[in-house]
């Protein structure tokens, strides 16, 4: 068994990342022991050999870390016989290492810099956020220091394993399977501009006007009118969710579908969750053998009545349909997310996982990890059992102007492909959300389905 010794200092927050790191990640056993004398974090292996790490974050930060000092000034790229990659981005630390037959000595503060990605510290330090008060990418210090398209994370631990294996090949760790992790966040199950007059006349006149379409602008009215009176028209929002259940059954994924199930604002879609048409969807999910999952109202991320009510929504609905579902988890609408309320939420709610951390404006690795990992709650300083599932990519990031802008082009393919290439490296979760009402164009199915493959 490995034995960790380190002192006291932030023990908590030590034994979480270890056991993220050991447990979660490798799989190995280890123990902790205390030990005030040490100025360093030991790990002893099996064999006797040593690796010491260096521990220079957690004696420096002062009795609490939610202060701009305990965030990384600057980040040097360097190289050593244990990384996978051409270079390692050092936030903390100096990274050089000396290196004998029986010792390691690594002046990397590995733990410090895993714990800081992976509890999300600097969304709570820093107070900037966008006009959806999110924590914005460009605010990161993965974005700042141009890193948030590597797996840190993932980087820092192969680094300690090759140190690790280095001086006792003797010792294994667990497989880790590449997965895709196809998920869908249903803001609109149906095509709001089908059942309201309002949206129905302004898509017409836009076709009329802009596109020079009578045909289109005419049968925008007819669909609407349609609808009005009780008969069923071609709804491509709805049936592109069965689509994406189709093609992503050809190639063995199961889709996670996020519903909004309880109107926070006027951000929020207007159906009721409990309508025929509703039902009759999710019993088609359930059915198929795809997850149903949530995905909390606008107003839902600082608001936990609102949460738990619309979860209870969910929860009821299972009952009500005879839905059995071994775990539920979800995703946050906008992205909205407050690292020091939202988490207590979802577990508070009794959901198993939840996939909300990713940035809107850049694809990446928010958390440093395509690895799911158990959460922290950085205010009551407790681990939670709460899963997070890292959302690598959204379509809207990648292929929407006011984002990157790629559109459906090569480009934006060999982009998307380039993170699931990276998270297969690494045998993590390539986390892919596709709107059901984003796919407008034959291109964009086409790509999609490459994607997915």
């Amino acid at each position: 068994m490995i034995v960790i010794r380190t002192s006291s200092r932030f023990l908590i927050e030590k034994s979480y990342i270890f056991g993220v790191i050991f447990n979660e990640f490798l799989g190995v056993e280890y123990a902790i022991e205390q030990d005030e004398t040490i100025n360093n974090i030991e790990i002893r292996l099996p064999n006797g050999k040593c690796i010491f790490v260096s521990s220079s974050w957690w004696d420096k930060i002062g009795e609490s870390y939610f202060s701009y000092a305990s965030l990384p000034e600057s980040v040097t790229l360097i190289s050593n016989q244990f990384i996978i990659e051409k270079d390692i981005p050092v936030l903390i630390g100096t990274g050089n290492f000396n290196v004998t037959n029986s010792e390691i000595d690594c002046d990397i503060d590995i733990f410090a810099t895993c714990f800081l990605m992976l509890s999300r510290l600097e969304e709570v330090i820093i107070q900037k956020r966008d006009d959806h008060d999110r924590f914005e990418a460009f605010n990161s210090i993965a974005c700042k220091f141009n890193f948030l398209q590597r797996a840190i994370v993932d980087e820092y631990v192969e680094m300690l394993w090759n140190m690790i294996n280095t001086l006792d090949p003797s010792l294994s760790r667990k497989n880790l399977d590449f997965e895709n992790e196809i998920s869908c966040d249903v803001d609109f199950p149906f095509n709001p501009i089908s059942y309201s007059f309002f949206l129905s006349m302004r898509r017409s006149l836009r076709f009329l006007i802009k596109e020079y379409s009578p045909a289109k602008s005419l049968m925008t009215l007819f669909n609407y009118f349609c609808n009005l009176i009780g008969i069923p028209r071609k709804d491509e929002f709805r049936e592109n969710l069965s689509w994406i259940m189709d093609v992503n059954e050809k190639q063995g994924n199961k889709v996670s579908f996020f519903f909004i199930t309880y109107r926070t604002s006027v951000f929020d879609p207007n159906f009721d969750f409990q309508s025929e048409k509703m039902i009759s969807l999710i019993k088609e999910i359930n059915r198929r053998g795809h997850n149903l999952g949530i995905h909390p109202g606008y107003e839902c991320y600082k608001n936990e009545k609102n949460f738990i009510t619309s979860v209870e929504k969910l929860k009821q609905s299972f009952i009500d349909n005879d839905i059995d579902q071994n775990e539920i988890g979800g995703r946050m609408h906008c992205l909205r997310y407050d690292i020091a309320k939202t988490p207590s939420f979802f577990e508070n709610a009794g959901l198993s996982y939840d996939s909300s951390l990713g940035f809107a404006e850049k694809p990446g690795f928010r958390c440093g990890t395509c690895r799911e990992f158990s959460m922290f709650d950085l205010h009551r300083r407790r681990p939670l059992s709460l899963k997070q599932r890292p959302l690598i990519n959204m379509e809207c990031s990648i292929i929407e102007e006011k984002y990157e802008g790629l559109g459906c082009s090569e480009a934006a393919e060999k982009r998307f492909l380039s993170f699931k290439n990276l998270v297969k490296k690494y045998n993590g979760k390539y986390t892919l959300l596709w709107h059901n009402s984003n796919f407008d164009t034959s291109q964009s199915k086409a790509m999609y389905q490459r994607i997915i493959n």
